[in-house]
């Protein structure tokens, strides 16, 4: 089965077959992952949450918040909203320089650790699309990203997300030495519904060359609080 030649609606409902068979999880997680690819390539908003870090044993985790604890007033400061403008994914061996409000794959089907990132104003958001609960960073990032690093923001401006299903709340985990390299790297969860089909207005104003580069030269949530808050003047 070759999943990107599928029609969306027919990579939705094998998504849907395979999620609910925990022996085909790990099929149902390859379709989410195609699925949430497109959407990011479409132009999407994701609330990102932060994750509560705690130290167990010989593995840190990561614990992301669940939404009836994020939604109170106390954890709003913990929501972060990243607005991903309509671009055309790029899928990579190597590279050499990485453009920004663009997503980049890697071609190797057994990257471990991430799915893709983008760049998006001073940020560089790493992507880790999952339908598990639980999810480890394996140690090969390491080597993934120190490749990279010449080309990419300094690491306090890197923002690892972890992208699942509205209600799957993951539990991540990584060795002492993954976590020593991720040191300054911020952790988030953000919830993607690979059914929803985007508004023509959102999809619309996305594609407009002036907000393109307003996102990438200032904060885009700042913007959309002067323009579209209820409380603008």
């Amino acid at each position: 089965m070759v999943i990107h030649k599928l029609q969306r609606l027919e990579q939705i409902d094998l998504y849907h077959t395979f999620a609910s068979i925990n022996s085909t999880k790990a099929v149902a997680g390859v379709l989410y992952k195609s699925l949430g690819h497109l959407h990011v390539q479409e132009g999407i908003t994701l609330t990102l949450k932060l994750a509560i870090k705690r130290k167990e044993r010989e593995l840190f985790h990561w614990k992301s918040r669940r939404e009836d604890a994020a939604s109170n007033s106390m954890d709003l400061d913990s929501l972060e909203p990243v607005f991903c403008l309509h671009n055309t994914g790029f899928v990579y061996e190597e590279l050499r320089s990485v453009e920004p409000n663009r997503l980049h794959a890697p071609k190797a089907r057994n990257q471990v650790a991430l799915d893709s990132f983008f760049i998006l104003g001073y940020f560089l958001y790493i992507f880790q699309f999952t339908v598990a609960n639980n999810h480890e960073i394996k140690k090969g990032i390491e080597e993934s990203l120190s490749r990279l690093v010449n080309i990419l923001p300094p690491n306090h401006f890197w923002r690892f997300v972890f992208i699942t299903p509205p209600g799957c709340e993951v539990d991540v985990k990584a060795t002492s030495e993954v976590e020593k390299f991720l040191e300054g790297v911020t952790l988030y969860s953000a919830h993607l519904k690979i059914e929803e089909v985007q508004d023509p207005f959102d999809a619309f104003w996305r594609r407009l060359p002036l907000l393109s580069t307003l996102a990438t030269v200032a904060p885009f949530s700042w913007f959309s609080r002067l323009f579209f808050s209820p409380n603008a003047q």
